[in-house]
């Protein structure tokens, strides 16, 4: 193969490494309620005008995932001194951070009236830093790339009767998209194509702060090579949402992931494209094995069979592990 000198991004810079070391002290666990409140809802507060179209498009009625939890419950737990995270409905949920863990703390939380149950999602890493010089050179030639990507998948077909996404919302779902609004084969995504961004790894940071794995799959969406506009979808609109962490892989990422998708659900989204794949965790402790794969044990799969009951089409890795021991689907499966 021949390349020619229009090389598309290619990143040089100084990134951190991070020793990931587990405090034995701290535990994130799932507080599930028994009930909710099913009382009459004004669903404009919760959906947009296109998610709530969307879902009428395709006669869809609200259900028992789509009310909110019961706020009195969170409070409770506060009021216990517990340390509430953040929650999902979809779930039923709190995500519950342990501080000094011990079987007294635990009985206490399950013996609360209104707790269901208990699900422990392992501690999150304490991140060491050190500089370390990184090359996340992504140098092919952005129109080879996308030519055999939208040929395989028979897009060229969709393109020739008109179809580039128009009026289609995606929410990507990723570890980060960096220099994505500085790049200028991206520019014209900020007119009014780029609907907005939200970190629920840590909502302090932008999305454009940390990793560029985002910023490649956006170019397989829509990007400009001279004048001429690329991609799959390069008239669709776009969330940018991050979920993973690019350093560490632990459990509490899944419910990240749960909320990106309860997120996706709000603002609109078509589809959700999505970066991830869980198997083998930091600590081995917290690892799946494939067994899993034929139980609801995941909250990323329950999440997204949920999402898909609300009339987005979900969109995850497949195949990553096949050259490695696991040799299985990850999830969300």
């Amino acid at each position: 193969m021949v390349w020619n000198k229009d090389f598309f991004l290619v990143f040089i810079f100084l990134f951190y490494f991070n020793l990931c070391t587990y405090g034995n002290d701290n535990e994130y666990v799932i507080v599930n309620f028994k009930d909710k409140n099913l009382s009459e809802q004004d669903w404009s507060k919760t959906f947009s005008f296109k998610s709530l179209e969307r879902r009428a498009r395709q006669g869809l009625e609200f259900d028992y995932h789509d009310y909110p939890i019961e706020s009195k419950y969170l409070q409770s737990l506060t009021d216990l001194e517990f340390q509430v995270v953040n929650s999902s409905r979809w779930l039923n949920a709190a995500l519950v951070l342990l501080k000094n863990n011990n079987s007294q703390v635990l009985n206490q939380l399950s013996n609360v009236s209104f707790v269901k149950s208990v699900d422990f999602l392992g501690g999150k890493c304490n991140e060491e830093e050190y500089d370390f010089l990184g090359d996340t050179s992504y140098n092919e030639e952005v129109g080879i790339l996308n030519s055999l990507a939208i040929k395989s998948i028979g897009l060229d077909t969709l393109h020739q009767e008109g179809f580039f996404g128009e009026n289609i919302t995606i929410a990507v779902v990723d570890a980060g998209f960096k220099e994505l609004n500085h790049l200028k084969r991206f520019k014209h995504l900020y007119s009014n194509q780029i609907l907005g961004e939200r970190n629920f790894i840590d909502t302090s940071l932008s999305v454009y702060s940390e990793s560029s794995h985002g910023t490649k799959v956006m170019s397989l969406f829509s990007c400009k090579n001279g004048n001429k506009l690329m991609g799959g979808s390069p008239e669709a609109k776009f969330w940018l949402l991050v979920s993973e962490d690019a350093y560490n892989e632990y459990p509490l990422e899944e419910f990240y992931f749960v909320k990106a998708l309860e997120f996706s659900d709000s603002v609109g989204a078509d589809i959700v494209n999505a970066s991830i794949g869980y198997s083998n965790f930091d600590t081995s402790e917290d690892s799946y094995t494939t067994n899993d794969l034929y139980t609801k044990k995941s909250i990323s799969s329950r999440a997204s069979s949920i999402a898909a009951s609300k009339g987005m089409i979900i969109v995850t890795s497949a195949g990553n592990e096949g050259n490695s021991t696991w040799k299985e689907i990850t999830f969300p499966a």
